[in-house]
């Protein structure tokens, strides 16, 4: 999903889960840029709880939506937390940071294998 406003993405993750989809995936909402692991985190744990039979994946593009925060701190913090989350689909130029998650799905498998 990539939209503003989470209490709409939260209704599109119910109803994908609703027709039977096999997974949900979003970016961060754009219209403030996401820059703490914290504040992401907040903001897809609303998207992820509407959808608990699925597995969710957080699309991470900042080209897009100019989200600066930590994603492999993110990702560890939503994996410990939120349930649903599968890992993260990367889409950054900055293979450092590919790097460190790769790190993640190695030493936390549950980050990449729901």
């Amino acid at each position: 999903m990539a939209l503003n406003s989470l209490a709409y993405s939260a209704d599109l993750a119910v109803h994908a889960q609703s027709i039977g989809a096999a997974a949900v995936s979003a970016i961060a909402p754009s219209y403030f840029p996401m820059n703490s692991k914290e504040v992401l985190y907040e903001s897809i744990k609303q998207i992820a709880a509407a959808c608990p039979d699925l597995s969710f994946y957080y699309y991470h593009i900042p080209a897009l939506t100019k989200a600066g925060a930590n994603v492999p701190a993110f990702l560890e913090l939503a994996t410990d937390c939120i349930h649903n989350v599968g890992g993260a689909k990367f889409t950054n130029k900055f293979i450092h940071v590919f790097s460190r998650l790769l790190v993640v799905a190695t030493t936390q498998p549950s980050a990449m294998t729901k």
